[in-house]
Formats: C-alpha cells, sequence, structure tokens
C-alpha cells in the first residue's frame, strides 16, 4: 500500500524532485494551445515544504493563453556539452 494520497495520483513530492536534481515544468492539455511554464522548485518548497505531493494536474492553476488544464512534467535537463558535471 502506497503512502501517496489517492488524490495525488502522480507520485512526486516536491523535495523528491530537488533532490534528484529535475525541473518541474506543464504544459496546457487543449489541442493547439501549446502553453509550457517552468516552475521555481526551491520557492514551492519554500511555500509549501518538502513533503508537498504534486497532483497529476494543477488545481487552480488554469492555462494563462487559453485557461485549459496543465499536465505536470518533471524532467531532467542534461548539461551543455561544455559544462563539467559534478
Amino acid at each position: 500500500m502506497s503512502d501517496t494520497p489517492e488524490r495525488f495520483p502522480f507520485k512526486w513530492q516536491l523535495g523528491g524532485i530537488a533532490k534528484m536534481n529535475l525541473e518541474l515544468e506543464a504544459a496546457c492539455e487543449t489541442p493547439d494551445c501549446g502553453w509550457f511554464v517552468s516552475f521555481n522548485v526551491p520557492a514551492l518548497i519554500e511555500k509549501h515544504g518538502e513533503d508537498y505531493w504534486l497532483p497529476e494536474y494543477g488545481p487552480g492553476i488554469p492555462c494563462e493563453k487559453c485557461g485549459g488544464h496543465l499536465n505536470f512534467q518533471v524532467a531532467y535537463l542534461h548539461p551543455a556539452p561544455d559544462e563539467k558535471q559534478t
């Protein structure tokens, strides 16, 4: 049995995203809209805490372009070829 709340099927917490050095993004699901946003994870952690479960959709966060539903995504940004990895 998972300790993830059932209402949050997208099983990520803000702290886990930060610890894995991932980016948090959202994209509008409205066909042909194309709106996309990247969130400031440290600022979200400061506001909501590391244990905050991300919902699959952004409740109360409509697309700024069309008002549609946003779908959260986590992404790993690969370093540029000239950047050294630590």
